[in-house]
């Protein structure tokens, strides 16, 4: 099979992004490097935090 790829110039002026996944990759033009990372949005006051029970 031949696949012949003809690169341009891209121009992207504005993007809105409304909602994400929990696990979601938004690429735009080409990529070399992809790099995990994460965020933690939960605030400090929802948190609970148990007493750990020996088992």
């Amino acid at each position: 099979m031949k696949f012949h790829v003809i690169n341009h110039n891209l121009f992207v002026g504005n993007i809105k992004v409304i909602g994400i996944t929990s696990s979601a990759v938004f690429l735009i033009g080409d990529t070399h490097y992809i790099t995990a990372s994460s965020i933690y949005d939960t605030p400090p006051e929802a948190v609970t935090f148990l007493p750990l029970v020996r088992l």
